[in-house]
Parts: C-alpha cells; structure tokens; sequence
C-alpha cells in the first residue's frame, strides 16, 4: 500500500525497466529503475520536490531523499539512488518493524 501512496510521472510509469522487492534490517525495500529518455533530471526532482513538499516530507538538505514518520510506519524514506546512462533509481525504504 505504501508505493501507491506515492506517484510517479506517466512517462516513467511506460519506461519502468526493474523492480525489486525484499525485506531487509532496515524494513521493506523496494528498488525501481526507469528509463527516462523522455523526461529530464531537472522535470524529475521538481515533479518530487512538489509531492513531497506538499505532503510535509522533511528533505534532506545534502542527499537525494526525503522522509517522514507517522503513527503506522517508524519511517518511511523515499531516496533518488541514481540518474545514469539515462536510467533513474528510486529505492523506497518502509520501517515497520
């Protein structure tokens, strides 16, 4: 339920290339990479920085990601892994336990 909280542009949702999935110590991990011939890095972080924004997802100042805590979840950590070779890297990270 916790990714589909979470929007993602149209353009990357027809180019989605991998998806992973497991738990880990940290929580449930999940890894999605894009391609993003269409889309450029700059459309891509404004497109998140106005979600998370608008949700009150604190930022970090120095990294690519931003998280939140609430009552169901300990924390939850949306991170931009990586913007290589055309190819966009999300990791969701979901602590509950």
């Amino acid at each position: 339920n916790f990714i589909e909280e979470i929007p993602f542009p149209q353009k990357l949702i027809k180019n989605k290339i991998d998806a992973v999935e497991f738990d880990s110590s940290n929580g449930k991990i999940i890894l999605i990479s894009f391609d993003i011939k269409n889309l450029s890095k700059n459309q891509i972080f404004s497109f998140y920085r106005n979600f998370f924004k608008e949700k009150k997802w604190k930022k970090d100042e120095n990294k690519n990601f931003w998280e939140i805590r609430n009552e169901r979840f300990k924390k939850k950590i949306f991170k931009i892994e990586n913007f290589e070779n055309n190819i966009f890297t999300i990791k969701i990270i979901v602590e509950n336990f």
